[in-house]
C-alpha cells in the first residue's frame, strides 16, 4: 500500500533504441537515461496471501513503502535499469500463478538458478530478499528503511547496481534495487518468492499483463494499444476512479489479491458493514483486518463493479487481482500511461 502524502514525481526517462547482437541472435538494446528531479520517495505496495472472500476466512496482506535517499544527499536518483536487451519484437516472459498472483523466474549475474519473484505494479523498484542478496554477494550501498502500512519502520539496504538480471529472454543491465527481509511474507502468505519486481524495471518498454490468459509480455514502445490510455503521475499507476458517485484515486496493484481496499477513514455507505474477517500481515507484524460490502458502483476505466466487496486497511486505496482477473493491462511506466482492456 502507498501513503498518499508521499508523492513521487518523476520525469519521463529518455529512451534510445539501437540494434545489437547478443548470443548470435538479433536483439534490441534499449538504453535508459537517468531521470532528473528532486530526491524520490521509494514506494512499494503488496497485498499477499490466500484469496478468501467469505467472511470468517483469513486474508493475508502486506503493505510497505521504501524511502529513498541518494548517497550524497543531492544526487538525482536513477530508476530501473540502465539498459534492456530484448528481441526486436519483444518477448513473452515465463510466468507462474500462485495464490492469484503473478510470479516470474529471475536469474542474476553468473548464478544459473531461477529465483521466483512477484510481478507487482504496486511497487516501483526491484526488491530482493536479504538472505538471497547475501548468498549471491550483492553488496549493500547504504542503509534505508521500509515503512509498513502501519507506519512502523523496518530495516532495508540499498544495493549497488546489479550488473545483469534476466527474466526469461530479457536481460536488464545495472539494475537499481534494494534488499529487505521477505521471510514473514513467505511464512504467512505461503508464497515461495525471493523478490519483487516493480514498475521501474520496465521503463524502457511496454509491460503487457493479460490476466485472463495468464500471460506476460514485454513489448516495444511502438506497440501501444489503439485506445486512449489512463495517465498517472509518479512511478506507480495511481488512477482516477469513482465509488458510489464519489471520486477517489486507486492504485492498480497486481501485488494485491482482492478487489478493492480503502483506508478506515474513508466514509462509505455499506450494504454489509465491515467486520473482522482475518489477519493482515505487514512487515512489522500481524493484525486483524475488516471486510464488508459497499453500496454503489465502483468504476475504474472500463471496469464496473456493483456493490463491491471492500477490504478496510491503512494506506492508499487500491484495486487488485480480483478486480483485474478478466482484463489486459498495458503499462508504460516511463510515460505514466496505463491501458485497461476488458476481455471479450
Amino acid at each position: 500500500m502507498i501513503l498518499r502524502c508521499l508523492e513521487v514525481v518523476s520525469h519521463m526517462a529518455g529512451v534510445r533504441n539501437r540494434a545489437a547482437r547478443h548470443e548470435g541472435k538479433e536483439r534490441v538494446r534499449i538504453r535508459i537515461r537517468g531521470t532528473r528531479g528532486e530526491p524520490a520517495t521509494q514506494r512499494s505496495g503488496l497485498g499477499a496471501g490466500r484469496r478468501r472472500w467469505c467472511f470468517g476466512k483469513p486474508l493475508l496482506a502486506l503493505g510497505l513503502l521504501l524511502p529513498y535517499w541518494s548517497l550524497s544527499g543531492c544526487m538525482a536518483p536513477r530508476y530501473g535499469a540502465s539498459a534492456m536487451i530484448s528481441p526486436p519484437e519483444g518477448a513473452a516472459l515465463p510466468v507462474r500463478v500462485r495464490e492469484g498472483l503473478l510470479l516470474v523466474p529471475v536469474r542474476m549475474g553468473a548464478d544459473g538458478v531461477d529465483h521466483w519473484c512477484l510481478l507487482d505494479t504496486g511497487t516501483d523498484r526491484a526488491l530482493f530478499d536479504a538472505n538471497l542478496c547475501r548468498k549471491l554477494g550483492l553488496a549493500p550501498r547504504q542503509s534505508t528503511s521500509i515503512v509498513a502500512a502501519t507506519g512502523a519502520e523496518v530495516e532495508a539496504h540499498e544495493l549497488l547496481p546489479i550488473q545483469s538480471l534476466r527474466v526469461g529472454p530479457i536481460e536488464f543491465r545495472d539494475v537499481d534495487a534494494a534488499s529487505i527481509d521477505l521471510q514473514q511474507l513467505r511464512d504467512h502468505a505461503k508464497l515461495p518468492i525471493e523478490g519483487i519486481l516493480g514498475c521501474d524495471l520496465f521503463r524502457g518498454s511496454l509491460l503487457e499483463l493479460d490476466l485472463s490468459a495468464r500471460s506476460v509480455y514485454v513489448r516495444p514502445m511502438r506497440n501501444t494499444p489503439s485506445e486512449q490510455p489512463i495517465r498517472f503521475d509518479g512511478r506507480v499507476p495511481v488512477v482516477p476512479a469513482m465509488l458510489a458517485g464519489k471520486p477517489l484515486e486507486v492504485l492498480v496493484d497486481t501485488g494485491f489479491q482482492s478487489l478493492l481496499a480503502v483506508p478506515p477513514e474513508m466514509a462509505l455507505d455499506w450494504r454489509f458493514p465491515p467486520r473482522t474477517t482475518g489477519e493482515l500481515a505487514t512487515l512489522d507484524g500481524i493484525q486483524d483486518h475488516g471486510s464488508g460490502r459497499a453500496l454503489g458502483t465502483l468504476t475504474v476505466g472500463p471496469l464496473r463493479f456493483q456493490d463491491p466487496w471492500v477490504m478496510v486497511a491503512k494506506g492508499q486505496p487500491k484495486i487488485g487481482m480480483w478486480a483485474l482477473r478478466r482484463s489486459k493491462l498495458t503499462l508504460d511506466a516511463a510515460g505514466g500511461r496505463i491501458w485497461i482492456q476488458t476481455a471479450p
